[in-house]
């Protein structure tokens, strides 16, 4: 390949929401790098002579392996791209079973690890855990563009002109949510200037039923990625419980980083993603040891003090401009597509 010859990276990501968002799609459209030329796959049919570099994303099922076999076999170059720490080895997690150590998934993911070039990881923790399976594994944190089109149609409108908690996640997020549901249930009972959004599966508002009397139980259905990422605009304050585990500790600062886009503090839990948000300066108040006490006194410090607030949502944005950014997180992206498709 010619030194001035761009190279061509065909992105496969694993889903239209959710990690597919944040590890593939959002960072090819925000893709701006001259020295490569990267579009996203569209179905099935792979064309083998108009890439020189596959990202890959997830990949973890046997019935995924064969286009890689393929494209491994004519001399095409894999970037493969994990989020979480698979094999999983918490028997408590809820997919533990399809993704055990020994399973056929497992299995394919092993085979993956022999035929990709590097691995790409958001966190770390999880460049810790690949580096044991891979030689070559470089952290790209999630990351957004402030300036992008995600956010320029501005906040969304509130429901409720009362101080709003936020909360945002998905199925496999439920134990977290648990976990300080008597905090915010405790919370809506003792102050009448509060109101609860969460964006979220419908039937987690069940696990906050001891708070319907108050009527101030917002629930947001499920909305396209585009508004799903303006959700947290809505919010004074935001919270991003997490259990303690070791695979929590190799979690995204996605929710974090959500609010922090718009300028939210937020109260987390003291787990490594959350600290790496925090930085050191005050980017979130942390919660240590998940204390109920200490979550409902920090809640309650913010939802209090408007300069808090102000302050803590100011440093939220700081973090996410400048440690958060993806631009620069695309500069070593291509930074890498281009080693690897050179090499």
């Amino acid at each position: 390949m010619g030194q001035n010859h761009k190279v061509r990276v065909l992105a496969f990501a694993i889903d239209r929401f959710a990690c597919g968002n944040w590890r593939c799609l959002q960072p090819v459209r925000a893709m701006r790098d001259e020295r490569v030329e990267v579009r996203l796959s569209q179905g099935d049919d792979i064309a083998l002579d108009t890439f020189d570099v596959a990202q890959v994303q997830r990949v973890l099922k046997p019935p995924q392996l064969d286009p890689l076999r393929v494209i491994t076999r004519v001399g095409k170059r894999i970037v493969a791209d994990y989020d979480d720490a698979f094999p999983l080895v918490d028997p408590g997690h809820p997919d533990y079973e399809e993704f055990a150590p020994g399973t056929p998934n497992a299995w394919a993911l092993e085979e993956v690890l022999a035929l990709a070039d590097a691995v790409t990881v958001p966190t770390p923790e999880l460049a810790e855990h690949y580096r044991k399976m891979h030689r070559r594994v470089v952290v790209l944190p999630n990351a957004v563009d402030l300036e992008g089109p995600l956010y320029a149609p501005g906040r969304l409108k509130r429901a409720s002109e009362k101080l709003t908690v936020f909360w945002s996640g998905w199925d496999s997020h439920a134990a977290n949510l648990r976990m300080v549901a008597p905090v915010i249930v405790r919370l809506l009972k003792a102050r009448e200037d509060v109101v609860f959004t969460l964006c979220g599966p419908g039937e987690f508002t069940e696990i906050f039923a001891d708070a319907r009397e108050t009527g101030r139980l917002i629930h947001m259905a499920k909305v396209p990625y585009e508004i799903f990422m303006r959700a947290a605009s809505v919010a004074d304050v935001a919270i991003a419980p997490l259990e303690e585990s070791a695979f929590n500790k190799t979690k995204r600062e996605i929710r974090l980083i959500e609010a922090g886009a718009w300028g939210v503090p937020a109260v987390a839990s003291a787990v490594a993603p959350c600290r790496r948000f925090e930085g050191g300066d005050g980017a979130c108040l942390l919660v240590e040891g998940n204390d109920p006490e200490a979550w409902y006194s920090s809640l309650n410090r913010l939802l209090d003090d408007l300069t808090l607030r102000e302050l803590t949502g100011r440093r939220a944005r700081v973090a996410v401009a400048t440690r958060y950014s993806l631009s620069a997180v695309n500069w070593k992206r291509a930074e890498l597509w281009n080693a690897v498709a050179r090499e």
